[in-house]
């Protein structure tokens, strides 16, 4: 097998030189980060254009087993009839690692029966961490489970039972120190660690088995999107790939519930095709891979400070660079306020029958209302006339009332001299009433008409209703605060964005929060009254608003 001389010769060989076996297993800690902060060079593959790159790998296959780059993988096949001492298929590497390193790979079990005795590994020349289905029970590792995650680096440890069909191998070498990983619930899970030499290491991608296991069974795998990082990678072909060169990368300030336009200028020294990937939070997830463009934004729905990354790849090789996003908040706008008096006016007549009164609404465009009563005999309550719907705007021009008295063309009842007592009535949803009273006379043509210049006068103790509606252009939540001007406790109301609690900071989604509140009060005497409303959101932001109550004398 050509190129098999170098990785994979020594991790196939690994699998012989099994001597006693000592198990240390290591709990599920976790991983270093990757790639580790001093690695400066990155080669990677992720096998989608289906063609091997000549300039990366060599490809071996022996004793019935096939390599091949397709379906956007890299996909290995032993047949049923595959067989010899030692038989597998692998890509090893033209180039070598130098100093530390990070690899990693995925890995998919297509046709993968049980027990089948076929070993996947991820290798360097200190050998590596596998996938490995041991074969007949008598014959290859008794007593051990038959489907299991382990390392070779030398001597078989850290044997894990499993029943993953995929997922990802890794090996990470500091100094003299060597670790096999496999990944499960979106950790690295340490298998084992060994002592390695730091000489100049190539890397391999193999799949192998021997006659005394395999299971004579097609077995079928795949391997795709791998990485390595390493303090230098050397050799020919795409070794001697050069890095990106990222000149700026800078973000635009925006508002919160505005996007942040980010922009990278990079070159390639060798002219290759460049693809950008974005990480907004620089949380190790990036949000847009590979994109072919040089731009990209994203919006914050809180506001926000910290960093961004942006990954430029020549497919080979990539290089990151930050910058410094400030998003600041929005205050709360508040875009609508009323307060009224909301119920019902009505006009009640006693006294002379036959009199007639005729009640006129007016506010500061004109009349708004009208409604009459002709004195019948019976119970004045059964006469009298209701306007629903009625509102007085506190906000607004006074609303007046104009109620005339006409008893000169009425029928004559034998009592010109008579009174007509008249009522108007103001009630509230509530039920509660405000009368204000009037008498008519025959005999004093100056009672004939009766004006009320502004029926907030009846309003002192009466109940207000105020509201008011805000915005916010975050996922925010927002505070209502009335304060009355008459010594009285505010009102305090906060409304949460979800609906549910507190936002947490910063904001999980681009939520923009609109909230309309509703309150109640009774101004106790008359006079004018300065009602503030302030509007605060969670980040501080805060709009007030005067709502100035006038109740006339």
């Amino acid at each position: 097998m050509q190129g098999a001389t170098t990785a994979s010769a020594i991790l196939m060989a690994n699998v012989l030189i099994l001597g006693a076996v000592v198990l240390i297993p290591l709990p599920p800690t976790g991983a270093p980060p990757s790639p580790l902060t001093h690695l400066a060079d990155m080669i990677s593959d992720d096998f989608d254009d289906n063609v091997r790159d000549v300039s990366l790998w060599w490809a071996g296959q022996s004793g019935g087993s096939t390599i091949q780059e397709t379906n956007q993988r890299l996909e290995i096949i032993h047949s049923a009839e595959a067989g010899g001492q030692s038989f597998g298929a692998e890509f090893s590497s033209v180039c070598k690692l130098r100093g530390d390193f990070d690899i990693q790979v995925e890995f998919e079990l297509i046709a993968w029966p049980f027990s089948n005795g076929v070993r996947v590994g991820l290798g360097s020349s200190a050998g590596g961490p596998e996938r490995t289905s041991f074969g007949p029970d008598d014959q290859d590792f008794p007593g051990e489970p038959r489907e299991v995650y382990l390392t070779n680096f030398g001597t078989v440890e850290g044997i894990t039972g499993t029943t993953h069909l995929s997922g990802m191998l890794r090996q990470v070498r500091t100094g003299n120190d060597i670790t096999g990983f496999y990944r499960e619930g979106g950790m690295w899970v340490p298998i084992h660690t060994a002592w390695a030499s730091t000489v100049d290491s190539p890397f391999v991608l193999a799949s192998w088995s021997h006659d005394y296991a395999f299971g004579d069974q097609e077995v079928k795998l795949a391997f795709d999107n791998f990485v390595a990082w390493a303090e230098e990678i050397v050799g020919p072909g795409k070794c001697t790939n050069a890095a990106p060169t990222i000149s700026a990368f800078t973000a635009t300030e925006a508002t919160e519930g505005t996007a942040v336009v980010f922009t990278a200028i990079a070159t390639d020294p060798d002219g290759d095709a460049l693809t950008y990937s974005y990480d907004f939070d620089a949380d190790g997830i990036f949000e847009i891979v590979d994109s072919a463009s040089n731009t990209a934004s994203f919006t914050w729905g809180d506001d926000y400070s910290g960093t961004a990354t942006v990954r430029v790849s020549d497919g080979s090789a990539a290089s990151d660079a930050t910058a410094s996003v400030l998003v600041t908040n929005v205050a709360p706008s508040v875009t609508d306020v009323a307060a009224s008096w909301e119920g019902t006016l009505t006009l009640r007549v006693a006294g002379e029958k036959w009199h007639d009164v005729v009640l006129t609404v007016y506010d500061g465009s004109g009349p708004v209302g009208t409604a009459s009563v002709t004195r019948l005999p019976g119970s004045p309550d059964e006469q009298a006339v209701t306007l629903d719907g009625f509102a007085i705007n506190m906000l607004g021009d006074a609303v007046s009332t104009v109620v005339e008295y006409t008893p000169l063309d009425d029928p004559v009842n034998g009592q010109v001299w008579g009174a007509s007592p008249a009522w108007l009535v103001l009630t509230a949803e509530d039920g509660s009433e405000v009368r204000l009273h009037h008498t008519f006379n025959v005999q004093h043509p100056a009672s004939w008409v009766w004006t009320v210049p502004d029926l907030r006068v009846a309003l002192v103790g009466a109940e207000l209703g105020l509201w008011a509606t805000a915005t916010d252009p975050g996922s925010d939540d927002v505070t209502f605060t009335w304060s009355w001007g008459d010594g009285s406790q505010d009102d305090v109301t906060t409304y949460f964005n979800d609906g549910l609690g507190p936002d947490p900071y910063p904001s999980p989604d681009v939520n923009p929060m609109t909230a309309t509140d509703v309150a109640r009060h009774s101004f106790p005497a008359a006079g004018t009254y300065d009602v503030v409303l302030s509007v605060t959101d969670d980040d501080g932001g805060v709009t007030e608003v005067v709502l100035q109550i006038v109740l006339p004398q």
